[in-house]
């Protein structure tokens, strides 16, 4: 897994994509509200990042404490989260991309290639941190997510 820190250096690059109800979702729902947790996945035939979903709900649980949000982007149209929504009882927003467009957008911003990642954003919309998983989808683990998330809530306490 490789890992960047960027404090403020790069904004996230916007997006608009519907979730698991087919409402839109925009990266600008989060500024000034709270710190989200952008994880882009492969789609639901990958079996490593399948398993990954699994385990956040625990996540997801932990992040809510802090005053966070996380954001799964999984490559698969609209009905395909909907059965995933259910399947992980989580409260997580699933988040639809089927083209792999903000996969894209991430890789022109050189944040990502092909494999999954997580961005720790805070408020104000910059990403403080990047973690990409490795060939072997070695994910960050949550402790190393929450810590950062932490961190970029003590740089922006209001």
């Amino acid at each position: 897994m490789s890992h960047d820190f960027l404090f403020g250096t790069k904004p996230l690059p916007y997006f608009n994509l519907p979730d698991s109800k087919g409402q839109e979702i925009s990266s600008w729902d989060f500024r000034q509200r709270c710190p989200p947790v952008v994880t882009v996945v492969h789609g639901l035939d990958c079996k490593d990042c399948k398993n990954w979903l699994k385990t956040s709900r625990e996540l997801d649980e932990r992040i809510q404490q802090i005053k966070g949000e996380l954001l799964i982007i999984i490559p698969t149209p609209v009905d395909g989260l909907v059965s995933l929504q259910r399947h992980l009882r989580n409260a997580a927003s699933l988040l639809a991309d089927p083209d792999e467009s903000y996969r894209q957008k991430l890789a022109a911003a050189h944040l990502a290639g092909t494999k999954p990642v997580v961005l720790i954003v805070d408020r104000y919309g910059d990403i403080a941190e990047v973690f990409e998983a490795d060939a072997a989808h070695a994910f960050p683990d949550p402790r190393q997510i929450l810590e950062a998330l932490e961190f970029v809530e003590l740089q922006c306490p209001e």
